[in-house]
């Protein structure tokens, strides 16, 4: 019974964080896709970032729970992965909270100049996209417990994947929801160098990383 009741805890975690890193991201794009935050928007991001952590902390104590009543859990490659995105997804809480919000702050209501985009860019990118990668992660191992895949082909697959969500993540917000406005001389090179072709290296290099994931996991 009370492993019973620490997995639907677990479960509840879980499912709590995951939308809540679902909801953050395409909230703080609606909220900045102008270059603007208002203090509302700014108190909407609080709180569901509240509630992430919430769902974070309640993954770490039942985990921490099914440890005590399980030790044997300790030795399984998919809980001991687990329990390493768990770890980032906590610093990369630190990072959101102690970087990415207090320089929101201090763009409330005032227009975001090259020199908070140049500074606070990779970190909101990075912020955003390693937190969705990682719980959909932990979520997934979760549904694969016992497994029989090695530890290190498991991080490998999710670094990569992290890594080329980060890249991502950073190019569409670099280019396209803070593009720059086109001087008229580079104006004419892009319509010699079509948005296609130049996404290209993009969209490929993103279908390789997802083959050689897939491949590992063929292993």
């Amino acid at each position: 019974m009370e492993y019973l009741i620490i997995t639907i805890l677990h479960i509840m975690g879980v499912a709590i964080g995951v939308g809540g890193a679902t909801a953050t991201d395409p909230l703080f794009l609606s909220s900045i896709r102008n270059r603007k935050i208002t203090s509302d928007q700014l108190v909407l991001l609080h709180n569901v970032s509240r509630v992430v952590i919430g769902g974070l902390a309640l993954v770490i104590l039942s985990g921490i729970a099914h440890v005590l009543l399980q030790p044997e859990i300790v030795v399984d490659p998919t809980f001991l992965a687990k329990m390493f995105i768990v770890l980032v997804i906590a610093l990369n809480g630190f990072v959101f909270h102690g970087w990415v919000l207090p320089r929101l702050e201090g763009c409330v209501d005032r227009r975001m100049g090259k020199e908070f985009l140049s500074q606070g860019l990779p970190l909101m990118a990075g912020a955003g996209a390693v937190s969705g990668v990682s719980w959909y992660s932990a979520l997934i191992l979760g549904v694969l417990l016992h497994f029989p895949v090695p530890f290190w082909l498991i991080i490998t697959g999710y670094l990569m994947l992290a890594t080329g969500a980060v890249i991502a993540a950073y190019l569409v917000m670099s280019h396209i929801i803070f593009s720059p406005q086109p001087e008229p001389q580079e104006v004419l090179e892009k319509e010699r160098f079509p948005q296609a072709m130049r996404w290209t290296p993009v969209l490929l290099a993103t279908a390789v990383v997802v083959i050689i994931f897939i491949s590992l996991f063929q292993l």
